[in-house]
């Protein structure tokens, strides 16, 4: 049940990984399914981690930072038709 549980996780954080992506016209620099195992693990570690303390501050400042680290991962998309976008 856990291992269907979190494999939803990250389908569902792959899922917004690529709607955002389309929608600001941009390539992330890691493979997808990294990217969404490290969303879907910021996401339910932050909420398991306010649980333990209920530091909604310490929280919001943990995802803001796991935030810019995504930006910094997204990297413009190659222009249709170029090699570069069948890759």
């Amino acid at each position: 049940m856990t291992e269907r549980q979190y494999a939803d996780y990250t389908a569902q954080a792959s899922d917004y990984l690529n709607f955002a992506a389309d929608r600001a016209g941009i390539r992330w620099g890691l493979p997808m399914p990294t990217l969404a195992r490290m969303l879907a693990t910021i996401v339910d570690g932050s909420m398991l981690y306010w649980l333990a303390d209920q530091d909604s501050q310490a929280t919001v400042l943990s995802l803001d930072g796991f935030g810019e680290i995504l930006a910094s991962l997204a990297q413009p998309a190659a222009p249709t038709g170029s090699r570069l976008a069948s890759r």
